[in-house]
């Protein structure tokens, strides 16, 4: 379970705003002598979390992300995959 995904259809696990702050949290311990993280490596991070989310919500057949319909849901399976595939390759770029 990703920490933005809900135990029950209304109660979130970790709230996604301190899931991005924990992530952050690791990064920074994690970069050679403390030394701040550019902001666009914590960028591409989210960008390639939120591609994930994508792409499991179209694996689990997923009715709902973060209490509104999954992506696919909205816009189809074939938009939803590609536009999850682009997030990874933006996240590259």
């Amino acid at each position: 379970m990703v920490a933005s995904e809900s135990t029950t259809a209304n109660e979130p696990a970790v709230p996604p705003s301190l899931a991005r702050k924990f992530r952050r949290a690791i990064i920074f311990a994690c970069s050679p002598q403390g030394r701040l993280v550019p902001a666009a490596a914590l960028e591409a991070i989210e960008l390639l979390h939120g591609g994930s989310l994508i792409v499991d919500d179209i694996q689990d057949d997923a009715v709902t992300r973060r209490g509104a319909p999954a992506l696919h849901r909205t816009i189809g399976t074939q938009r939803a995959l590609n536009t999850g595939n682009w997030l990874y390759f933006v996240a590259l770029a």
